[in-house]
Order: structure tokens, then sequence, then C-alpha cells
């Protein structure tokens, strides 16, 4: 995850009781798989999930 800042091996805090503010990275659900994505709120009320990794 080094696109989020993270080597290969850092250890990563959990807090789920934090907030996601706009250009967080987050740990993210999604379909059973987890992952660290930008959150990005959008004008329109649109909330992107950008991937950490460039590639």
């Amino acid at each position: 995850m080094s696109g989020a800042g993270l080597e290969e091996v850092a250890n990563v805090v959990i807090n789920p009781a934090e907030e996601a503010i706009n250009g967080d990275a987050a740990f993210i659900s999604c379909d059973g798989s987890w992952m660290i994505k930008w959150v990005i709120f959008c004008p329109d009320g649109r909330v992107e999930l950008r991937p950490a990794n460039p590639n």
C-alpha cells in the first residue's frame, strides 16, 4: 500500500469511531473484500472511493 504511504511491514490502527473527512485514507469493506481507499466528498453530495494503489 505504498500509494497510501504504507510500507509492506507497516502496522495500521483502525478506529471505527473516527469519522472520515475529505481526502482521508480509509479501510473499506466492499463485497467481502477489505481495501484502503481515499475518501473524496464531492460538492454534489456523491462520495468517491479512489484507489490508494497508483496502478
